[in-house]
């Protein structure tokens, strides 16, 4: 079901059962992509199921989060958020919101969460506690949209500079924010992929 996960360890079998799927229908470049939340699982799949895959590009992400990026809850709030967490863990009732926030009328766009799935994929408690591996043998990509609200371009390349890969890149696209798609078509993402991957 959207916005929701029914555990940890299925969501990283999830990633590296997929990846090894692509990898079996015959594609020798397989790419791991991950924009904001989904750089938590494109991190999980990185260390995992490193055997599968031959490069990874992590989107609008950093160590830690913008002051302001999301409004303060006022104590109602976080009472309301209490007792959805504790009365209706397996529904959806979480809603994502962030001033300027694009994609509302977009299906393919979710901002309903199940608590139980905030609580498996919690971003900032799971980046507090991320540690690279002692190398990472392939190409990365790190990116950041100039605009971006979420993330400060210093606090992404501090994580770039971490990456523990000689084949490494840091990205700064131009006028994009945070989960700005035309990212994906930025002709210097573009040119990374021919370098490495042609």
């Amino acid at each position: 079901m959207r916005g929701d996960y029914p555990s940890k360890e299925r969501l990283e079998n999830d990633i590296c059962e997929t990846i090894s799927f692509v990898k079996d229908q015959g594609f020798t470049g397989v790419i791991l992509l991950g924009s904001s939340l989904g750089n938590v699982t494109a991190l999980e799949g990185s260390t995992r199921c490193t055997e599968y895959f031959s490069g990874l590009i992590l989107l609008g992400i950093g160590r830690t989060i913008e002051t302001g990026a999301f409004p303060t809850m006022s104590t109602g709030e976080k009472l309301k958020t209490i007792g959805k967490m504790i009365f209706a863990y397996r529904r959806p009732v979480m809603e994502y919101k962030r001033d300027g926030i694009i994609g509302k009328d977009d299906p393919l766009f979710n901002f309903k969460y199940f608590p139980r799935f905030l609580n498996i994929l919690s971003a900032q408690r799971f980046m507090d506690k991320y540690r690279f591996p002692e190398r990472m043998d392939f190409p990365v990509l790190v990116g950041i949209g100039e605009a971006d609200e979420i993330f400060s371009i210093e606090t992404a390349r501090a994580f770039f500079d971490e990456v523990p890969s000689e084949t490494k890149e840091f990205l700064i696209i131009p006028g994009a924010k945070h989960a700005e798609t035309h990212a994906l078509c930025s002709p210097s993402l573009i040119d990374w992929l021919k370098k490495n991957f042609e």
